[in-house]
Formats: C-alpha cells, sequence, structure tokens
C-alpha cells in the first residue's frame, strides 16, 4: 500500500502500469485510507450545483467514471487539477454531461484525483498529452440528452428512495407518488407544476418499467440495502452506492430516464445541511430525505437538469447573492409541501422557450417600444398577439435585458415578491438560451422607470388596467427609435419621408405619427405605420421613402419597390424593411 499527503498530485507510474494486479489505496492528509484505483477510461465531466438549508449554494465540477472504472463521481478540486482544467472551468468552457476528461494512469478515489506527471528538466509537471478535454464528445444516440430535445413533451421520470440497514428514506412510496406526481390528488407537486409552467408543453411522467423487467409502481422505486450501513458516510459516499445498485437491479438508467431524482435518507453524516444538488445538462438530482417532498425544490433541481442556473439580485447587499431573487423557482426553496405555486421568471422561461410566441425581441440600439404585456399565468386565455417578455439584445453592457409583468394569480398566485410589478432582469452573457445566471435588477410599480446600468434604455410601468385578465403598460426608451406591435404586426423602426399638407418635408419617425393620430392622414403614412394608424388588417406596402442602413453601414433613403426589386430576401432583412414593406416582403 502506497500513501500520499494532501497536497502532493505527482508521482511515478512505472510500478503501477507494470503490475496489472495493483489495487492502489492512498490517504489525504488525515483522512482514513481510500480504496483507489488508476483510470483507464475518459471520465464524463458534469457540473453540479449544491443548496444548503441556510441558503448557501456551491457549484463544482465533477466526473463521472466509466462504467469499467467503477462509475463513481469524482470531485475535482481547484487544487488538484491542472491549470489548464481550471482555466475552461472558470472561463465556463466545460460543457457538462457532454465533456470527456481524458487522464490514463490517473490515480482516483472518490474524493481525489492525482493526475499523471512527466519529469522535465524543470521538474514534474502534467502529462499534457495523456490530460486533455475532449469537447461534445459523449455518446448522444444511447440515451436522452435533455438540452438537445427541448424542454418539452413527456419526459420519463423516476424516483428511487432507499432502506439501508441503520436508516431509510422516511416518506413512504406512496406519499412520495402523490407528492412527486399527484397520484392521490395532491394540488402541487413537480408534474403539476411543470405541466401548468408550460401550459401543457411538459409532462413530467412516472416510469412504470425497466429494461431488467422489474416492474415500477407509479414512478417511485425504492432500493433495498437493508446490509448496508450508511452512518458517517457523505452523501456523494451514499450517492455512489445507490447508482450501481440501481443500475443493477433496474438496468442502465442513463439509458431509460430523463430523469432520476434519489431520496436520500436522513442523518447519515454530519453534512446533514444541504437539502438538494443536481447535476447540470443530466438526468439525475438528489434530495435530502423530506426535502423530495416539497414542489419548490423539485423544480428547482430538476431546473438545473435543464441548465437553468440560478436567480439572484443585482446589489442586494450580500456577498452572495444569486439566491435573492423570489420571483422564480430558481431562488430560495421552500420547505413547504402546498406552497408556493409559482413558477421560473423571465430570463429561465426565455431559456426554457416555452412562451416564444408572446416575445417581442428588441436591441441595443432599437429598443424603443411601448405596448401592452401580460403576465405568463395569463397565457392560456390570451393570443399570441398579447405580448408577455420584453428581451433586449445586448441592452446592458455585460448581457441581455428582459421585462415582464408578475402577475400575481393563478399558477403564479404565491409569487414571493413583487406581485403585480414590471420586473427588469438582465442575465450574465449573451443569447436567449445561454446558461448563465440572471438577476433581478428592478420592480417597478405604476409610474415608476428605471435605467439598466451601463445603458441609456429608460423603462417605464405607465399603467396598468382594470380588464380581465390584467396587463401592464410598459414604454422602453424615450421615442426616438419608436417600435409598436400588435402580434406580428410592427410600426418599422427607421425614420420616414413625410409630406405635409402644407407641401413641407419632414423626416419622423411612427412615434411622432401616434403622438396625434390625425397625422395617419398624411399621404402614405397609415400604410407606413399600421399599428399607431389601426391598418394592421390592410396587407400593403409602404408608400414613402425609407431611411434605410446596409450591412456595411451606408446609410441609404429608398423605397418598397427598391425592396422587391432584387435580392429581396437580403434586403427584407435590413432592420425595420420588413415591417414597412410588409406585403414584399411576406410580413402578413
Amino acid at each position: 500500500m502506497i500513501t500520499f499527503p494532501g497536497k502532493f498530485r505527482f508521482i511515478s507510474y512505472a510500478a503501477l502500469l507494470l503490475s496489472s494486479s495493483y489495487t492502489p489505496s492512498f490517504a489525504l492528509a488525515e483522512e482514513v485510507l481510500l480504496p483507489a484505483i488508476v483510470m483507464s477510461e475518459p471520465c464524463l465531466l458534469l457540473i453540479k450545483s449544491t443548496k444548503y438549508l441556510d441558503g448557501r449554494h456551491e457549484t463544482s465540477l465533477c466526473c463521472e467514471l466509466s462504467r469499467i472504472d467503477g462509475g463513481s463521481i469524482v470531485t475535482l478540486t481547484k487544487e488538484s487539477m491542472p491549470a489548464f482544467l481550471a482555466e475552461k472551468y472558470n472561463n465556463n468552457e466545460i460543457n457538462s454531461a457532454r465533456d470527456y476528461l481524458h487522464a490514463k494512469g490517473a490515480l482516483v478515489s472518490q474524493h481525489a484525483m492525482i493526475f499523471p506527471s512527466i519529469t522535465t528538466k524543470s521538474g514534474n509537471v502534467f502529462d499534457e498529452q495523456n490530460v486533455f478535454v475532449e469537447h461534445n464528445a459523449y455518446d448522444h444516440e444511447n440515451r436522452r440528452h435533455l438540452r438537445r430535445l427541448g424542454i418539452t413533451g413527456e419526459r420519463s421520470t423516476l424516483v428511487i428512495p432507499a432502506t439501508f440497514s441503520d436508516s431509510s428514506t422516511t416518506a413512504t412510496n406512496a406519499v412520495l407518488r402523490n407528492k412527486v406526481f399527484g397520484a392521490n390528488g395532491d394540488s402541487l407537486n413537480l408534474r403539476s407544476q411543470m405541466d401548468a409552467c408550460s401550459f401543457g408543453k411538459l409532462d413530467m411522467k412516472p416510469v412504470t418499467s425497466s429494461s431488467s423487467g422489474v416492474t415500477i409502481n407509479g414512478g417511485v422505486y425504492r432500493l433495498n440495502l437493508s446490509s448496508t450501513k450508511i452512518s458517517g458516510k457523505d452523501s456523494d459516499t451514499v450517492e455512489d452506492i445507490l447508482k450501481p445498485k440501481a443500475n443493477d437491479v433496474l438496468g442502465d438508467l442513463a439509458d431509460q430516464y430523463d430523469h432520476v431524482m434519489f431520496c436520500m435518507p436522513p442523518k447519515h453524516s454530519d453534512e446533514d445541511d444541504w437539502i438538494g444538488y443536481a447535476y447540470f445538462d443530466y438526468y439525475r438530482s438528489v434530495f435530502n430525505n423530506e426535502w423530495c417532498n416539497y414542489p419548490s425544490i423539485q423544480m428547482h433541481e430538476i431546473g438545473h437538469n435543464f441548465e437553468l442556473m440560478h436567480s439572484g439580485e443585482l446589489d442586494c447587499g450580500d456577498d452572495d447573492c444569486v439566491y435573492e431573487d423570489q420571483t422564480g423557482l430558481m431562488g430560495y426553496s421552500y420547505s413547504e409541501d402546498e406552497w408556493p405555486f409559482m413558477c421560473y421568471n423571465a430570463p429561465k422561461n426565455v431559456q426554457l422557450g416555452w412562451y416564444d410566441d408572446r416575445i417581442v425581441d428588441l436591441s441595443a440600439s432599437n429598443y424603443d417600444w411601448a405596448g401592452s404585456i401580460y403576465g405568463i399565468t395569463n397565457y392560456g386565455t390570451t393570443s399570441s398577439a398579447n405580448k408577455m417578455i420584453l428581451y433586449i439584445t445586448n441592452g446592458a453592457t455585460w448581457g441581455d435585458i428582459t421585462v415582464s409583468f408578475n402577475r400575481q394569480t393563478g399558477i403564479n398566485k404565491d409569487t414571493v415578491e413583487y406581485g403585480d410589478k414590471v420586473l427588469v432582469h438582465v442575465k450574465e452573457g449573451g443569447g436567449k438560451t445561454s446558461v448563465e445566471y440572471s438577476y433581478l435588477a428592478a420592480h417597478l410599480s405604476v409610474g415608476q422607470t428605471y435605467t439598466v446600468p451601463g445603458t441609456k434604455i429608460p423603462i417605464k410601468f405607465e399603467s396598468m388596467s382594470d380588464s380581465n385578465p390584467k396587463y401592464a403598460s410598459v414604454r422602453v426608451g424615450d421615442g426616438s427609435s419608436y417600435v409598436q406591435c400588435d402580434g406580428s404586426c410592427c410600426d418599422p423602426a427607421m425614420r420616414l419621408k413625410i409630406v405635409k399638407n402644407d407641401g413641407d418635408k419632414i423626416t419622423r419617425n411612427c412615434s411622432w405619427v401616434a403622438n396625434k393620430t390625425s397625422r395617419c392622414n398624411l399621404n402614405g403614412v397609415a400604410t407606413t405605420c399600421p399599428v399607431s394608424c389601426g391598418t394592421c388588417s390592410t396587407c400593403q406596402d409602404s408608400e414613402l421613402r425609407l431611411k434605410l442602413t446596409k450591412t456595411d453601414g451606408e446609410k441609404i433613403t429608398r423605397n418598397c419597390g427598391w425592396v422587391a426589386r432584387k435580392q429581396t430576401s437580403s434586403r427584407c432583412a435590413l432592420d425595420g424593411a420588413e415591417d414597412a414593406c410588409r406585403l414584399t416582403c411576406g410580413k402578413c
């Protein structure tokens, strides 16, 4: 047996690799000796998010060993991983559940990986030829890859409680069937709220069978390990006991099911302050005993499987603000059974794609807009013309902006914060489906205006209707590049060449028209500003000359005849052209 001090990473492998019968063990600092293996195949990189009872969170990089190497999960600490891997992780360049880590010959235990090295004149260095990341290499043909399938349709879901000799998951199988799937009429659970928040687009369907032939009753199967003790073992160790046992009994979990929820027995170690964790873009989530029963953390951890990151607040006054946004379920979780009825926030809803037909797309250079936005709770009682989220691309210097109405009723009746307020969120990075933290920047009451730091974009909550359903009237910008839409019919963003009744030639945009509807009577204005003038039902091109910007930045003045003459598809793609030339560009 060989032992290594905790900070010692470089070892000679000659003796190890010459002996095929060698089974090494090693110690880390003052920890007990742990069995170890020499890694023979690449391991699958996973990003794990752990939630704690006191509100803390921890994100860590793990690697799941191949079945040949035992299939355990190894946590890669910053102290032990090569610099290139730490840099990739810190720069968000690791694709969870898609990238492999090659480290043939690494010495591995559950709590550490000691990487192979070579001796050079300057000392021991990592063997870069044998230690590297292979991106997007996971074999997706043999399992359901969560993100690429889209977060819709039926998602096969399995819940696994367990019985050990010294501890057992408290909830019975029948209770878990009810608390996760609503089998006995539970009013709020994972299945019911995912269905409600997606408006029937997503069904967390309980599984009933397995590839081994074992029948599963209503999505719940209890593992019996009555000869195994778990006292003193941490959650990673217990997970590494449960997973291979479940694979042996039911067949390979990853190949069969979209989601597997392990409900871990209580008091297995002194680290019982964690409440749940999950792996990004992977099938597995783990809950600490009774937390398996609570809908808010069920939605939260499964949200991580969907690649949703946490939701915080800007300038919350704390060192760690990533849970502070309580307008959606990727913030805090609650130890409550039938509360809260709420969904994800606007940035997460954009990422999931459940409301794509209700999003207004704006940009930092073309953001002026005025109109009504509805709460997501009214998605089922409104039409695609009734918008719910404004999405401003690159609106903030460090990310994108969403504007939404946090209507406090129905499926969102228990939103913990800022009900019936207009919410402004910012998101690190860019792109609707990018995997980033989101932060609540503002919660506006009627009459309030907010300008996102680093921008010149004012966002105003002008009024709230008394109608049913209620909606918020919102204005973004000051009207200098006004955009107003009614469904797919929009006023064009560019400035227009208008001839007044006295013959005076002026250049204005549709915001000028909207301020006085009699201006719609000017020649060509009604067909050019269809929303402001109420002519969306008439499909025709603008008769005015339009101030357009070509792709190379050249500014030109042309009419819709020019757009139709040649290269029509590329000319229609110029900013505002398809809204002004609706007939030519097929916009109506």
